[in-house]
């Protein structure tokens, strides 16, 4: 906006599943999402005459952090399952102190909690015990204060805080080598969303900004992780189309 004086660009957040209802309602012109669209989605938003273009904008993978004085190191799946859909419910299950495991999460409307719940859980239900909160900021902030607490969010939030300790998966850290070469098992890519009917030059310029340098140079300072070339290209393609 400070580059272009003319362009006005109003951001409200609520999670990937509230931006798509918007996008699929037709009140915003363009959705982020960390999650992609379901076949419902997709499909309400073709009935009301959209044309679908979902644009990559960077990499995240979802960091399991604990409080620094807890002295894990690793997670497996298995064990990240029974914790989060409440099969496991003490530190001492774990080989820790005695004492409950307190769970904390996203909302059901935020896209990480869906792919964690796909990708993690393997679509099981979240225990009935999970403090759901509205943002990733506010998951690093309470495990911070709490010794016997567990969250799951993205990499942007954690890579810049001392206060909270990231947890291996399957052996593997989240740093930005093993998410780019997949070797982390729990990554994804940052979307948006628009129709492609909706694809003005001011909204063209805007993702071709993201996709840059200059964008993403921005996405890695924010803690996320850069698109490799040769996806920018695919994905400036489809502006182009």
């Amino acid at each position: 906006m400070i580059k272009n004086s003319g362009v006005t660009i109003e951001i409200s957040g609520g999670g990937s599943g509230t931006g798509i209802a918007a996008f699929v309602n037709g009140t915003t012109d363009l959705a982020d999402a960390s999650r992609q669209m379901s076949d419902k989605e997709l499909g309400d938003a073709k009935s009301k005459g959209k044309e679908v273009l979902e644009i990559k904008t960077a990499i995240d993978g979802i960091s399991i952090i604990v409080n620094p004085n807890n002295p894990t190191v690793n997670f497996t799946f298995d064990q990240l399952g029974g914790i989060f859909t409440g099969k496991t419910t003490n530190w001492k299950e774990l080989g820790w102190e005695d004492h409950e495991i307190i769970m904390y999460g996203r909302q059901s409307s935020s896209g990480t909690y869906a792919y964690f719940k796909e990708k993690v859980l393997n679509k099981a239900d979240y225990s009935s015990k999970v403090q759901e909160l509205s943002g990733s900021a506010a998951l690093a902030d309470a495990i911070s204060k709490d010794k016997y607490g567990i969250a799951y969010l993205g990499v942007g939030y954690t890579r810049q805080r001392s206060d909270v300790k990231v947890i291996a998966v399957n052996g593997i850290m989240p740093t930005q080598e093993n998410i780019l070469s997949s070797r982390y098992p729990i990554s994804r890519y940052l979307y948006i969303y628009l129709d492609k009917a909706k694809l003005t030059p001011v909204i063209t310029a805007y993702l071709k900004w993201i996709l840059s340098s200059e964008g993403q140079k921005i996405v890695e300072e924010t803690g996320y992780d850069a698109l490799p070339q040769n996806v920018i290209n695919e994905e400036l393609s489809k502006l182009s189309q």
